[in-house]
């Protein structure tokens, strides 16, 4: 932020007979920086030659000395904002993002694992953008995933993020073996990153290890026949047979 507050002035227009605002203040670093408020509601006082307001109300559009102070506060909160999105545009440059490790892991999938499609299908499916517009029917994509972690450093992402984010799967109402499916993914993908080829430099631990599997009740048993009950379905499927042999003789 600026250390400094800004600096208002009024400078002549060069075009037209009027004057504009124009604001100037110092950053932390010690840069000036300069940006133009908008078009004065000012005059030039004939005998002084001093700046003086215009009669009759402000024009939408044009400033004078009382809403000149909100402009010029608004445009240093504006360049400092850009100033602040550009760093961390920059950092982003530079750093591994979760986006980037899991194209690059479905990428590996397909071309060095050979993965079916049907599989590298259902896992694009849990890693697409959100708000993606379904391929039948007019719904878009949740994209759980890469909304909360796709423009982050991978290697910045905790386990207590990702248990929460295994929570808030729960609390949504997701069955066990749906929410198990993205931690199994999630966790994939961090061992991906994890190999001394990729991002092993940066990523030294599986945050999703440490996260809970949520329980899946066992299937249930399978049926099976006892040997007396086999031997008794023998003897009827037989006995069935004898008799529409017998059946078949008198008929003739």
């Amino acid at each position: 932020m600026s250390t400094v507050a800004p600096a208002i002035v009024i400078v002549p227009a060069k075009t037209a007979d009027g004057a504009y605002y124009e604001a100037k203040w110092r950053e932390s670093g010690g840069r000036q920086v300069k940006r133009r408020l908008g078009q004065a509601w000012m005059e030039r006082d004939p005998r002084s030659g001093a700046w003086r307001k215009r009669r009759g109300r402000t024009p939408a559009g044009w400033l004078d000395p009382r809403t000149v102070h909100v402009a010029a506060a608004e445009t240093v909160e504006e360049v400092e904002r850009e100033k602040a999105e550009a760093a961390w545009a920059a950092a982003l440059g530079e750093l591994v993002t979760f986006w980037r490790v899991a194209e690059e892991w479905l990428t590996w999938k397909r071309d060095v694992k050979g993965a079916a499609p049907a599989t590298l299908r259902d896992n694009r499916s849990l890693l697409c953008d959100p708000g993606q517009p379904h391929k039948r029917g007019r719904g878009v994509t949740r994209g759980r995933i890469m909304e909360r972690f796709g423009d982050r450093p991978v290697a910045e992402i905790t386990t207590r993020e990702m248990s929460r984010f295994l929570s808030d799967l729960d609390a949504e109402g997701m069955p066990a073996p749906n929410v198990n499916k993205y931690r199994a993914l999630l966790h994939a993908i961090f061992n991906y990153a994890m190999r001394p080829d990729t991002y092993g430099d940066q990523v030294t631990v599986n945050p999703v290890s440490g996260t809970d599997k949520r329980f899946q009740p066992p299937p249930a048993p399978l049926d099976h026949y006892e040997r007396h009950e086999i031997e008794a379905l023998v003897r009827v499927c037989e006995r069935g047979s004898t008799e529409r042999r017998s059946t078949t003789r008198a008929g003739r």
